[in-house]
């Protein structure tokens, strides 16, 4: 099936620090495809690009920490690089294989260093010093580094339990009496009640069974509440019925959240389309 993913704004731990083994690398090796970062599912391009050296991935420090939206400082006297996010603190100096986070030791397998006056350090280390995730495609020599996600508490509800905002925006989605130009029939909403926050995602008015929408996450991210959705759309001569359905997903989090915007996390999401 086609897939698409959205997400409406609303953590991995790991041990052991290294580096991503690159199969097939070699220092200094040239007439490749270059290495592409994407951060958060979303394509970094830092000034300076990564560098593949015997078989091993170093990545600009503060281009992709900053993408992660972590503060990164530089001290030229000690040669350290302090990085800070949330209630962590890494400190990482050049030539050193040990970095610091909140004073504890981490062991890097090849040391920080300096490229044209900018610090490169392992590709892992980036991500999971935050407590976050990277990987490593080989055959598209794409790295894909998820930063730390604080986690919440929430549940699946029926529609019927959603308070009545969003049972009306829901029936006027359904109904076809709501369509927004952008998007055809996709509605979401989110609304607080009670010190909890209840949210909707409705795919409505879609011309056959065979269409989906399932909950990727939740979590909580500076204050605001991310929900990840996959849309799924039949696939061309599936076999399906002829008839209306509405795929939709209702949460509530046991917080009050303030603020959401929603983002895509493709280029063409098909839960995003208009209506046919």
């Amino acid at each position: 099936m086609k897939s698409a993913a959205v997400r409406l704004v609303v953590a991995l731990a790991v041990a052991a620090l290294g580096v991503i083994p690159v199969p097939g690398a070699a220092a200094g090796d040239t007439g490749v495809q270059p290495v592409t970062i994407y951060v958060n599912r979303k394509m970094i391009e830092p000034e300076l690009p990564p560098v593949v050296e015997n078989g091993r991935v170093l990545v600009p420090m503060r281009a992709v920490f900053e993408a992660l939206e972590a503060a990164v400082s530089w001290d030229l006297e000690t040669r350290t690089v302090t990085v800070k996010r949330w209630d962590v603190e890494i400190k990482l100096t050049i030539d050193a294989t040990v970095a610091y986070r909140n004073g504890a030791p981490l062991q890097l397998d090849v040391p920080a260093r300096l490229i044209n006056d900018r610090t490169f350090v392992p590709l892992r280390f980036v991500a999971e010093a935050l407590g976050g995730k990277a990987d490593w495609d080989a055959a598209t020599r794409t790295v894909w580094i998820t930063g730390p996600r604080k986690p919440v508490s929430w549940r699946e509800i029926p529609v019927d339990q959603l308070p009545q905002v969003l049972r009306y925006a829901y029936q006027e989605a359904v109904s076809g009496r709501w369509s927004n130009p952008d998007w055809g029939d996709t509605l979401w909403s989110h609304f607080q009640e009670g010190g909890k926050t209840y949210a909707l995602f409705v795919w409505a008015n879609r011309p056959t069974t065979g269409y989906s929408v399932t909950l990727e996450d939740v979590y909580e991210d500076k204050g605001q509440l991310v929900i990840e959705l996959t849309c799924l759309q039949p696939e061309p001569g599936a076999e399906v019925e002829r008839r209306v359905t509405h795929p939709h997903f209702a949460l509530v989090v046991d917080k009050f959240y303030m603020g959401s915007k929603w983002l895509t996390l493709n280029e063409e999401p098909a839960c995003f389309h208009p209506s046919e």
